[in-house]
């Protein structure tokens, strides 16, 4: 048996609530418990997307409702908690996860103990799951994907299964350092070990288009939390000062290029589907 964990809030559309849900209901591996975190208060709509989904789902959701938002991170610790079982599968609210993801993720997991953290490829799509435009590969093997965590996150956060005694062992998500980056990181310190799949398993929502989601990640917000992830890592000697430098130079590019030019260089990182 695995934990689904998903987490929603006010500003989700419940459209898109609703084909997540439909994508976990229709996956060939059945054992599962859908841990759903309301991350505050939200609106009708959304609760009559989770209403229909909790007959539906028939005792194997459990809805936990935080008073006020925490926001990821702060949501995800809370749903974490609540996990009836050691492996994890994560998911996000406006995604689509293909129907053999779990049972290709479980069976990977049963069969390598040593692994912490199973993520796979991701394809981006703009308003059907089912047309991807772009794909995001990462690393298949633990070496190469500790290489790059001075530069990017080698591990699509939203198509992750992980070990949820591994997660909690290094304090789960931390707010303060944003979301998932600094929890590889932090595992990667500990000695967790991680692999990607070379298959596409999850189809994520970015948005109209990609300039979109673009100007979503360049936030100052989004550039404190790079920094201070490279200062971490430099200061416990897991980079050295050529990649701690080079990485601030990244994260400034990511904040202050123009937004046409961020986009030539984001697409030179994805894969283009015809």
């Amino acid at each position: 048996m695995i934990s689904v964990l998903i987490n929603v809030y006010y500003r989700e559309r419940p459209e898109h609530f609703h084909t997540a849900l439909q994508s976990l209901y229709d996956q060939t591996f059945q054992d599962f418990e859908v841990v759903l975190v309301v991350d505050g208060p939200v609106p009708e709509e959304l609760e009559k997307v989770i209403e229909y989904w909790k007959s539906r789902f028939e005792g194997r959701i459990n809805i936990v409702r935080l008073p006020k938002n925490l926001g990821i991170a702060g949501a995800i610790n809370a749903g974490l908690r609540e996990c009836r079982t050691e492996l994890v599968a994560k998911m996000d609210s406006d995604d689509f996860s293909l129907p053999h993801r779990f049972e290709t993720q479980y069976r990977f997991m049963r069969a390598h103990p040593e692994i912490h953290v199973l993520g796979t490829q991701m394809g981006e799509f703009e308003f059907d799951p089912q047309q991807v435009v772009t794909i995001r590969r990462v690393p298949l093997i633990h070496e190469e994907i500790t290489k790059l965590m001075w530069l990017k996150c080698p591990i699509n956060h939203v198509t992750v299964m992980y070990r949820r005694s591994a997660i909690l062992a290094v304090g789960g998500y931390d707010p303060t350092y944003g979301n998932d980056d600094f929890l590889w990181v932090k595992m990667h310190r500990a000695g967790y070990r991680f692999h990607n799949l070379d298959q596409c398993l999850v189809q994520a929502r970015v948005g109209r288009n990609m300039k979109e989601m673009i100007r979503r990640r360049s936030t100052l917000e989004l550039f404190r939390w790079n920094c201070k992830i490279r200062i971490y890592l430099f200061r416990h000697r897991m980079i050295s000062a050529g990649h701690f430098i080079a990485g601030l130079f990244v994260a400034c590019m990511i904040l202050l290029l123009p937004l046409n030019i961020k986009s030539y260089f984001f697409r030179r990182t994805r894969e283009q589907v015809a």
